[in-house]
């Protein structure tokens, strides 16, 4: 027989309350309770809707839809991105992760939205079940504790406000991605909210022999110096390889051990990272319409996704 889930759109007890179940799964404080409370103040949940399932007044399932658009073959399309799926170990193997699921997509698909994706951290299979396709999802790292390395001549870095300006970051992305037979569809209010919802990243414009020629996004982590972002416009090999260069020097200035993120691996990324597929955090789509059909050129184009609009 099968139990009587209530699934629903969330209320603010009930989000607290899905919160709280995924503390010991991605932790925003050591303690449950300060963990609850940055969850509930971050951002980037005023960007999603919220979806629950219950039984007997208890959230036992819980995942977020937030709101994106993303460009196919040219036609920007409204969709969700789906995040932080969780079900409390004891009510797991009871099938209740993709009954709600299902619900969210229907629910997401009854407001426009008409494509679907999500950053699995659990592997392809279990979502593969349910219609996701895996794409491409490559990570590049390198090692800067051993000896200095010879580096292509980098771009000129320059630092910006980047509220200040939107426009010009725009037109890059835009230029950049133009190509692409998919990519992330970003809007100046979607732009606002990705510099917003981590206002400690480092902006730069990219330039060689007096142009400007792309930007980067960067962060201080334990790890290393993250690259979250990334935009080329002039995607000629010398300076592709000028601006990893550039981020190569800014975290050896820095002292750092590593510096890398989400990038595609191509001739010059395997030049000076070391290049590999990730193992969480896999990009998965899947149409929500019948008219929208993915195919294996927008899988491979998803390689080109950047960290920063990872949910």
């Amino acid at each position: 027989m099968t139990e009587h889930l209530d699934l629903h759109r969330a209320n603010p007890d009930e989000l607290a309350q899905a919160f709280r179940n995924v503390h010991d799964v991605w932790p925003s404080a050591p303690d449950p309770e300060e963990h609850t409370r940055r969850r509930l103040a971050d951002p980037r949940y005023k960007n999603a809707t919220s979806y629950v399932g219950t039984l007997d007044g208890r959230v036992v399932t819980a995942c977020n839809c937030f709101h994106v658009s993303v460009s196919i073959d040219g036609t920007v399309e409204w969709a969700c991105a789906i995040g932080a799926v969780h079900t409390p170990a004891e009510f797991r193997g009871r099938g209740f992760a993709p009954r709600l699921l299902a619900f969210a997509e229907s629910q997401e698909r009854a407001v426009g939205k008409t494509f679907s994706l999500l950053y699995s951290d659990i592997g392809p299979a279990y979502y593969e079940r349910l219609g996701y396709r895996p794409c491409p999802a490559k990570q590049g790292w390198a090692d800067l504790s051993s000896a200095p390395r010879d580096l292509p001549e980098p771009c000129i870095l320059r630092r910006i406000d980047a509220l200040e300006v939107i426009p010009e970051l725009s037109e890059i992305y835009d230029r950049a991605h133009a190509g692409l037979a998919l990519s992330i569809a970003r809007s100046s209010e979607y732009w606002r909210y990705l510099i917003t919802q981590r206002l400690e990243d480092e902006f730069y414009f990219a330039e060689r022999a007096g142009k400007r020629v792309g930007y980067l996004r960067v962060v201080n982590r334990p790890h290393g110096l993250l690259l979250r972002d990334l935009a080329i416009v002039d995607e000629t090999e010398q300076v592709e390889r000028g601006l990893y260069a550039a981020v190569i020097g800014l975290a050896v200035a820095r002292g750092v051990e590593r510096v890398g993120g989400w990038m595609p691996a191509d001739t010059v990324s395997r030049e000076l990272f070391s290049v590999t597929d990730r193992v969480k955090e896999l990009t998965m789509l899947k149409p929500l319409v019948e008219r929208i059909h993915i195919e294996d050129r927008h899988r491979a184009a998803a390689e080109h996704f950047h960290e920063i609009d990872h949910v």
